[in-house]
């Protein structure tokens, strides 16, 4: 293709330029609509890009989201940053946590210990283990999620050395940490 120029004479300009590769200041070339092409370099777009009615390279983030202790359970230490939170990325959700239980827990079972705040269960139903947690000193517990009760749950209390399973005296620190897709 042949370059565009633009005529001058005696300083006056005789035709405005019309291609894009002739247009003073411009750094790259537009993008073609329907062909195959790489472009390269951050670009903000001031709304979410669509690939047909699909959102595409777009971040749903809940930001982090108090959730509750049940009766019974406390934040350890009674440290703020302990509290149990949630929070949603693209529509995986992360809680964490430290709880204490404030009285003994006797060894059955599936004892709830946290609510889960309703915008972090979707369409979740059922309950699903979410992996062994650390108790106080060498103790371990099972962390499972009820979301249909929209509690986090604890069972399975017991020593890493004696696979009895045991109450939970009060006072000991649960720490609580888990992802699901929601």
């Amino acid at each position: 293709m042949a370059d565009i120029v633009q005529l001058q004479e005696n300083g006056v300009k005789k035709y405005l330029k019309t291609h894009v590769k002739a247009v003073d200041g411009l750094a790259g070339s537009y993008v073609n609509k329907t062909s195959n092409e790489t472009i390269d370099g951050i670009k903000t777009f001031a709304k979410t890009p669509l690939v047909g009615s699909k959102k595409v390279a777009v971040v749903e983030d809940t930001g982090w989201v108090n959730g509750t202790w049940v009766s019974g359970i406390s934040n350890h230490a009674n440290v703020a940053s302990n509290l149990i939170k949630f929070r949603s990325v693209n529509g995986v959700v992360e809680f964490r946590g430290i709880g204490t239980n404030t009285k003994i827990l006797l060894k059955n079972d599936n004892i709830a210990i946290a609510n889960i705040p309703a915008q972090f269960i979707g369409s979740n139903t059922g309950q699903i283990q979410i992996g062994l947690m650390q108790g106080s000193i060498t103790a371990l517990w099972q962390l499972s999620i009820n979301f249909s009760q929209k509690v986090l749950m604890l069972s399975r209390y017991r020593q890493v050395t004696d696979s009895t399973l045991t109450d939970i005296p009060a006072n000991q620190w649960l720490t609580i940490h888990g992802t699901y897709l929601l």
